[in-house]
């Protein structure tokens, strides 16, 4: 018994004692600085970083340093780019026009965690909005819009939607987030609460067409 403490006590005496080792990790897709803040919330007691012209240094014990490389590699890698769909008839993939029906198919290439904002086409000289949108650096303050951002994992995506609406003369901002399988139509919806205690949703399109969908498909 007493052979067998002796061994655990030396076991651990080495283990604090464990010389540091430095290694270097060269970051190909992101930037130093921001790998090295996710690593720090993680690891900042067990290993220090510093940020050089030649990549990540990395000082630490010899297991820490070496799970810290394994996570970097998962965190260094290219976003993912995908084609967003928007329409406000998915069954369509032509535009056409007709007494009872405008059906629009908008185009966009987006990247994960990358916002894409959108607007809805006004005819300047009708002053009618059509289905057609188009991209935008801000968030406007008093036009139809969406804020997009993707997420995904393996086989599905996620979708965080701002919804900015006209509603009863104002204009107001929703937030909804959607999810499904790559290359499905997905409903663009708002979900409020009614005077009563069921919820109602309300869609959010054209004034033609009050029926909006996306649809995404990672890009090759």
């Amino acid at each position: 018994m007493r052979q067998l403490l002796y061994v655990f006590i030396l076991l651990n005496f080495n283990f604090s004692f464990a010389e540091p080792v430095t290694e270097i990790y060269q970051a190909n897709e992101k930037n130093s600085q921001q790998l090295i803040d996710l690593l720090n919330p993680v690891y900042g007691s067990d290993a220090k970083f510093s940020s050089t012209d030649s990549g990540i240094i990395i000082r630490g014990e010899r297991h820490i340093v070496d799970e810290i490389q394994v996570l970097l590699l998962q965190l260094d890698q290219p976003k993912k780019s995908f084609l967003v769909q928007i329409s406000n008839s998915p069954t369509s993939t032509k535009r056409y026009s007709s007494q009872l029906q405008e059906a629009v198919l908008t185009n966009f290439n987006v990247t994960e965690s990358i916002p894409l904002i959108i607007v809805q086409q006004t005819d300047k000289q009708q002053g009618n909005v059509s289905s057609l949108w188009y991209t935008v650096e801000t968030l406007p303050a008093q036009q139809q819009a969406l804020r997009i951002e993707l997420v995904s994992s393996a086989h599905q995506i996620e979708i965080r939607l701002l919804i900015q609406t006209l509603e009863n003369g104002q204009f107001r901002r929703i937030e909804n987030t959607l999810s499904g399988d790559f290359n499905q139509w997905l409903p663009i919806i708002s979900t409020q609460k009614s005077s009563g205690s069921a919820n109602h949703v309300k869609r959010v399109g054209t004034e033609r067409n009050n029926n909006l969908y996306i649809k995404v498909t990672p890009n090759a």
